[in-house]
């Protein structure tokens, strides 16, 4: 048995100074109302208004390094392209519980495409046995919990819509993965 040294540092985490104020020219100022504003935006605003500031009105892009790597935004995309490979076959059609096996069978179909031209290292290989898990379940409980059958109208569509706020409009955008319609449901 190796003895262990166990030392404690006293660390602190406020900030050591205020925040920068930014001035409200007409570069910025016209910057903020000609943007049209994603959820990721507003969190972004939330999370630190100088965040905001530099990443969105002055456009400042996080250093991006080439990696094998899969990181956050890569598998997200990955998943939005496997769901949208599977559902866009069956865009404008009924869809119940009956069709479970068919419509697993494409995912698996959308999942072996997406992944066949990639290296095939261990992160890779982890996150499509992962993945493969992961919708499995959901289309087998999205289809087991909708008792009723629903059509798929929309895929992948960004959404768009203004409203005033005092004197200004203010736009809002965002996209949505799959709208359903459900006949009978607003009877």
């Amino acid at each position: 048995v190796l003895e262990v040294d166990k030392t404690s540092f006293a660390i602190r985490l406020a900030p050591q100074g205020t925040l920068p104020r930014i001035a409200k020219t007409d570069e910025v100022y016209n910057a903020l109302l000609t943007t049209a504003y994603s959820p990721s935006h507003l969190d972004d605003y939330i999370r630190c208004p100088v965040l905001f500031y530099f990443k969105r009105v002055l456009k400042f892009e996080d250093r991006k390094e080439v990696t094998e790597e899969l990181d956050a935004l890569d598998r997200g995309k990955i998943i939005h392209q496997i769901l949208l490979d599977a559902f866009l076959p069956y865009k404008g059609r009924q869809i119940d519980s009956s069709m479970h096996e068919a419509l697993l069978g494409g995912m698996r179909e959308a999942l072996e495409r997406e992944f066949r031209h990639r290296v095939t290292t261990g992160e890779f290989y982890l996150f499509k046995k992962l993945a493969s898990v992961k919708l499995e379940a959901f289309l087998r409980r999205h289809l087991r919990e909708t008792s009723k059958p629903f059509i798929v109208t929309y895929l992948e569509v960004t959404l768009e819509a203004s409203f005033q706020a005092g004197a200004h409009p203010v736009r809002l955008k965002g996209r949505a993965d799959r709208i359903d319609y459900c006949p009978g449901a607003d009877e």
